[in-house]
């Protein structure tokens, strides 16, 4: 074997060597399943929820059900997460329902109740048991999309966020409030104007001068950075919850692929990763409340006349559902 064969074959084993390393790694990679969510890492659903519920399904199967997590819309946008589970683009992902009215019809009936939740614990388990076990058709509509669903969570009870005081009806006049499905519907009514964007664009929204207020969870103040971002003034009004925030669904192909031990993995962890999410959304509203008063964040006794007004408009509802 002279030297350039001796050299040849060095150079072909180290190729060998280095497409082995590739291949390998890419085999890794594709068994990392994604999860999809629009919202960061340090919001309630993900910190106190989804994290813990994915190291739990690793050490059920075993590691091979390994969860990766895409926040902050880097793999879909809230109002894309729904297409981008259907399409496989992620495996699983967090779905606001309120996004997809045409695609989850039913599911938007429970949802247009928004207005009338009072607390996240009662609703979001109230929602759970009825959509998973009395609305075939609910789940019957994720279905059509290729996805699975198995549970989701209510938030606390929303509250009118703003930059300047908001106590009356007088004060709606001019101001442009992120609010969406329902909660949109109120703001309409009380004489400002809606602005639908998701909770994770609030904050440049604000900055841009295209908003200035939100409806929306108190925690927010801190797991969307509301409070820096110069949201200083609470409406102390509840307003409703909200209660379409789908946790835990699954593309029906990738559901397909699971051993039936992992399918009873993902469904048995599932109202545990709810009913923490619930728990960590209340513990935090609380939290909130005693911090950001100390730092300057004022929570508004509302006027008269917007309680009222938000009593009326409760009414009506309930009116419309009996309809």
């Amino acid at each position: 074997m002279n030297m350039i064969q001796s050299r040849l074959l060095a150079f072909l084993g180290v190729c060998c060597v280095f497409l082995s390393l590739i291949f390998s790694t890419t085999s890794a990679q594709a068994d990392k399943l994604s999860y999809t969510a629009y919202v960061l890492p340090k919001h309630n659903a993900v910190k106190d929820g989804l994290e813990p519920y994915f190291e739990e399904l690793r050490k059920k199967t075993n590691g091979s059900i390994d969860y990766q997590f895409h926040g902050g819309g880097s793999l879909a946008s809230a109002k894309g997460t729904l297409k981008a589970v259907t399409d496989g683009i992620a495996d699983s992902g967090l779905i606001v329902e309120a996004y997809h009215r045409k695609n989850l019809p039913i599911n938007m009936a429970i949802v247009d109740l928004a207005l009338l939740g009072t607390n996240a614990l009662v609703v979001g388990n109230a929602v759970n048991e009825t959509v998973l076990r009395q609305c075939p058709e609910c789940l019957k509509a994720y279905e059509k999309n290729n996805v699975i669903h198995f549970g989701g969570y209510s938030t606390p009870p929303y509250h009118l966020m703003c930059k300047e005081p908001f106590k009356s009806l007088a004060d709606a006049k001019g101001r442009k409030v992120r609010a969406t499905g329902r909660h949109a519907n109120w703001v309409r009514a009380l004489g400002a104007t809606p602005v639908s964007i998701t909770g994770a664009e609030i904050y440049e929204a604000l900055q841009r001068g295209q908003v200035d207020c939100t409806v929306g969870a108190e925690a927010w103040l801190r797991s969307y950075n509301l409070k820096d971002a110069g949201f200083k003034y609470v409406l102390d009004l509840p307003m409703g919850t909200y209660h379409g925030a789908s946790l835990m669904n699954v593309n029906l192909y990738t559901w397909d692929s699971f051993s039936d031990e992992e399918k009873a993995a993902i469904k048995s962890g599932v109202p545990r990763l709810t009913r923490n999410v619930l728990e960590s959304y209340v513990t935090e509203t609380e939290s909130v409340r005693s911090e950001y008063t100390q730092q300057g964040v004022e929570w508004v006794k509302p006027d008269q006349d917007i309680v009222d007004f938000l009593a009326d408009f409760q009414k009506k509802e309930v009116e419309n559902i009996k309809a």
